[in-house]
């Protein structure tokens, strides 16, 4: 029906105590062309006017198929948070130059306190890969610079040091929508990979340990103080699953005559 499934993922809890015992938590983001064709996937009164998902697909076997499919989840479904409807920016995947500095370092026994930070890394290490996905809240219509600073002077050290950016939301107030808009601030939704529990906590620990303190670095930590003034607030849940890639499918055309009844 034309949606781009970005993933389904498991909430994890790998630096503090399990928010819900007793249930897994799973969140799903999923692409569409606009709220319309979002309203046009649906089979029940949120499909507005559009005619629904039958419009879009038809009453054949991939209908049936998932209306079977969201039937079974329905068996193990014991609640939900609701949906949110987000506008932002897939991050792209594109080559980025960053030139040495053409400097010479020598081993010493003892660091001074200001002493450069140059860099020499072990082979790839191993680990089970998680998300983190970060909500702030920022300050009111700022979300478009936001994004512009992270884009450009934060992703890139990130990206060097490991860090695979998915992307970055503003939540949108629709109808259908559990969001609720406040007056002072906007939300937004910061989607991003890495290799393990480990690397996250060594990226947003001591990020100069894998890359180095040199000038992107220093772009970045200036970047961070200018995000910082516009935000509010912060926080970080962790999610484990692989990204969907919409692979090709075949669904094959069903035999048949028809005409037009209307």
């Amino acid at each position: 029906m034309g949606a781009r499934i970005l993933g389904d993922f498991e909430v994890i809890y790998p630096l503090g105590d399990d928010a819900s015992p007793g249930q897994d938590e799973a969140l799903r983001f999923a692409r569409y062309a606009s709220y319309e064709h979002w309203q046009a996937t649906r089979s029940n009164e949120a499909a507005g006017d559009t005619g629904g998902s039958l419009q879009l697909a038809g009453n054949g076997g991939l209908s049936d198929a998932s209306t079977a499919g969201l039937s079974n989840r329905r068996q193990v479904l014991q609640g939900s948070r609701g949906g949110y409807f987000l506008q932002g920016y897939i991050a792209e995947t594109h080559p980025i130059y960053m030139p040495g500095s053409n400097e010479q370092f020598e081993s010493v026994a003892t660091a001074a306190a200001e002493a450069p930070r140059p860099v020499r890394l072990m082979a790839a290490r191993a680990g089970e890969p998680v998300l983190g996905l970060e909500y702030r809240r920022i300050r009111k219509g700022s979300f478009e610079d936001f994004h512009i600073i992270t884009r450009d002077r934060v992703y890139p050290y990130l990206e060097k040091i490991g860090t695979r950016p998915v992307g970055q939301w503003r939540v949108l107030y629709l109808p259908n929508s559990s969001a609720v808009e406040n007056p002072e601030y906007d939300e937004i939704f910061t989607l991003t990979r890495y290799a393990s529990i480990e690397h996250y906590n060594t990226v947003w620990s001591d990020a100069a340990a894998l890359g180095g303190d040199g000038p992107d670095y220093q772009a970045m930590l200036a970047a961070f103080g200018q995000l910082n003034e516009l935000s509010l607030e912060t926080n970080t849940e962790f999610l484990r699953g692989a990204l969907y890639g919409s692979p090709p499918v075949h669904a094959p055309a069903m035999r048949g005559s028809y005409r037009l009844s209307q």
